[in-house]
């Protein structure tokens, strides 16, 4: 039961992947957020709001967070799934939530769907540290993904 636990979250890890580009992209904040920090309200909000932005599903960015975390909790699944949808309920509302951009490279908008989807935020501000290795805990990271890919190739 573990190890299928373990291989969907890897597909869930593969989806997110496909969707946003691999981890190494990732802004290394972002995964201080996730890999590291224990879950707290104000943190899961800017987690939900880089996946929600970059329009990965709820269901793939609970089990994607859950996998790199390693702490399955409800409240995490709740936390998100209420920013979720408070964002989709506000369709013309405007600037509700900052969030990191994996199209724009930069910091844009979550606003409403029926205002523009990608309204940078001004001024401008990106980033030059991305991945594991620009973040304060490279080795633990690389050390739970490794986990999660190699569990998948366990489960076959």
């Amino acid at each position: 039961m573990a190890a299928l636990v373990r291989a969907v979250s890897m597909d869930r890890l593969a989806v997110v992947e496909a969707q946003l580009g691999s981890v190494d992209s990732w802004p290394a904040y972002e995964l201080r957020l996730m890999f590291i920090l224990k879950p707290n309200p104000r943190m899961l909000k800017k987690v939900a709001a880089f996946m929600y932005g970059n329009n990965v599903r709820l269901s793939d960015a609970v089990a994607c967070y859950n996998a790199f975390n390693g702490r399955h909790q409800r409240g995490v699944e709740t936390e998100m799934r209420a920013w979720y949808d408070t964002w989709d309920i506000h369709v013309n509302r405007r600037h509700m939530e900052q969030y990191y951009s994996m199209i724009l490279k930069c910091f844009a908008w979550i606003n409403g769907k029926a205002v523009e989807p990608y309204e940078v935020v001004k001024p401008v501000i990106t980033f030059s540290e991305y991945g594991p290795a620009a973040s304060d805990y490279p080795g633990q990271i690389r050390c739970k993904l490794e986990s999660i890919r190699s569990s998948s190739s366990n489960v076959e």
